[in-house]
């Protein structure tokens, strides 16, 4: 639970940012400037609370919404790549794999 009254806010206001952004190139760096915070601070404020490194938790968010295209849509694995935040589709298929444990096209193939 949150140390203090401070710590709830900021974590709110963390998740937020990375839930309205997670499809952009977001840096550690880009949370700190925003919420003038420390980034060592916010880095283990998300650890304690979420239990994620940032890089894990917006690759979360990424690969969630991912999972929905790729269950919900007919769009091609390379635009959906793109449309959540990956540079390439070389480290989507890569994150993707080792969040979910399949490829995406054998993800889909489940639901199709």
């Amino acid at each position: 639970k949150p140390k203090t009254k401070m710590d709830n806010t900021t974590i709110q206001n963390l998740l937020k940012f990375c839930e309205d952004n997670f499809t952009e190139d977001i840096k550690l760096e880009d949370i700190s400037a925003e919420l003038h915070l420390n980034k060592y601070y916010i880095s283990r404020l998300l650890n304690r609370q979420v239990g994620r490194s940032f890089n894990d938790y917006i690759n979360a968010l990424r690969i969630n919404k991912a999972c929905e295209l790729l269950k919900e849509t007919d769009k091609k694995i390379s635009e959906i790549s793109e449309e959540v935040g990956f540079g390439s589709i070389r480290t989507f298929n890569r994150t993707f794999s080792s969040v979910i444990g399949l490829t995406p096209v054998k993800y889909r193939k489940q639901f199709s």
